[in-house]
């Protein structure tokens, strides 16, 4: 699994937390007070380390 995961795009791709990765563009809003991404009305799960990282590489704040 982890040759797989380093094939995909680091553009468009963030492991959120440690079973998690997801597709940048899909996110619709973070969570911070419950740190998660929504994706498709769905929570996904933000480590706290992932989470500051995210936000960065989003360009959110």
């Amino acid at each position: 699994m982890n040759e797989l995961l380093k094939k995909l795009p680091e553009e468009k791709f963030f492991q959120t937390h440690r079973s998690f990765y997801i597709q940048l563009e899909k996110i619709s809003s973070i969570d911070l007070e419950e740190s998660v991404a929504i994706i498709n009305e769905k929570q996904i799960p933000l480590s706290k380390r992932n989470r500051d990282a995210l936000i960065k590489k989003l360009d959110w704040i």
